[in-house]
């Protein structure tokens, strides 16, 4: 029987995280994070295999932040991230690319798109 993705989606939109999960929970197990508290508390829980992350967060910590931290990390070097966003900038892509995020997607994103990119991370 082939393993269940475990996903962790930081995003601080509800209507946002109701969205992805009716979207992606039937393709992963999925864990939301709708602060960076929450992302702390739940990072130990699980080996993620796969993080969608927004930039923009309503903390003092912003996603390019936290990829950053997890490149640091041993265990999510290589682990893929995405970056799901409304910033439109290339200087946010940029920053996001260059903390390590693995692609940068912007919203509204398309959800047979959504589902595509995040396919081609499926081990």
């Amino acid at each position: 029987m082939k393993k269940i993705p475990i996903l962790m989606v930081v995003e601080d939109d509800r209507l946002t995280l109701k969205v992805y999960e009716k979207l992606l929970s039937p393709h992963f197990e999925i864990i939301f994070c709708s602060s960076v508290e929450e992302y702390f508390n739940n990072l130990n829980l699980n080996k993620f295999d796969m993080f969608i992350v927004d930039i923009s967060l309503k903390s003092d910590v912003d996603g390019v932040q936290l990829i950053r931290g997890l490149r640091e990390m041993d265990a999510y070097k290589n682990t893929p991230v995405i970056v799901i966003t409304a910033h439109a900038f290339m200087r946010d892509e940029r920053k996001a690319m260059d903390a390590g995020a693995t692609e940068f997607l912007r919203k509204p994103i398309d959800n047979k798109y959504l589902l595509e990119s995040l396919a081609r991370y499926v081990n």
